[in-house]
């Protein structure tokens, strides 16, 4: 005889509290990027400009101008990565795989964050930006953290409580096969908990996280080479 098939009840409280935390999570997002964000990204363009001025007006040999450009452009990537990024990625796992069209107006506020801080023209395109300084747009940004935490919880490298987040397929089939995926995922017709990395932690794993890079144990290793591949995915995509 097979085994119970598990009940959606403690799915859908998962599902719940998502939501609510979700929403704290966007709330406070939203308002630091109306306030600190643009805040921040105006002064560093304000010190952009000063140090582009002072370097034109810097008198040295080619290679010493490269190399004083290349200093301010670690710089301006550092910024970002230390007063932007942090706001994009807060509680993400949560909130992360909600509808696009949720999603849109951070896209939007990212890329024109990248524009101030790195004195792009208003209007520019953003993409091949990203490209060059290796930055993942916030749709990438939340499929990163999603397989990340996936990741985590294979390896225990996630706190106790979260020891039985997920389901593994052998644990509620009899019988499987080697094309049997690793979690059991639950079905539901709920918007909320489909949404939710309980259910879509699992199927990106799958579905878009390549066998080479799933047999890969070594956290820095796989954080390095899964984010080089979602580079690749942007590069491809239209977006």
């Amino acid at each position: 005889m097979g085994k119970m098939q598990p009940t959606e009840c403690g799915s859908r409280t998962l599902g719940y509290l998502s939501l609510v935390f979700g929403l704290v999570a966007t709330g406070t997002l939203l308002l630091a990027v109306s306030t600190d964000f643009w805040l921040y990204a105006t002064e560093w363009k304000m010190f952009h400009g000063i140090l582009t001025y002072k370097l034109s007006q810097t008198k040295s040999t080619n290679s010493q101008a490269s190399s004083t450009k290349s200093n301010i452009n670690s710089a301006l990537r550092t910024f970002y990565y230390t007063f932007i990024y942090p706001y994009l990625t807060y509680c993400i796992t949560l909130w992360g795989n909600s509808p696009k069209s949720h999603l849109n107006n951070l896209i939007l506020s990212q890329k024109r964050s990248i524009r101030l801080i790195f004195n792009l023209k208003p209007d520019s395109h953003t993409k091949p930006f990203f490209l060059a300084k290796k930055i993942l747009p916030v749709n990438f940004i939340c499929l990163y953290y999603s397989a990340l935490f996936v990741f985590k919880f294979i390896n225990n490298l996630l706190p106790p409580h979260f020891i039985n987040f997920y389901t593994l397929s052998n644990s509620v089939q009899s019988t499987t096969t080697r094309h049997t995926p690793l979690f059991y995922i639950y079905k539901t017709r709920l918007k909320l908990i489909q949404t939710s990395i309980k259910i879509t932690g699992p199927k990106i794993w799958t579905e878009l996280v390549p066998p080479h890079l799933r047999a890969i144990i070594n956290l820095q290793h796989f954080k390095s080479k899964f984010r080089a591949f979602l580079l690749t995915l942007h590069l491809d995509s239209t977006t």
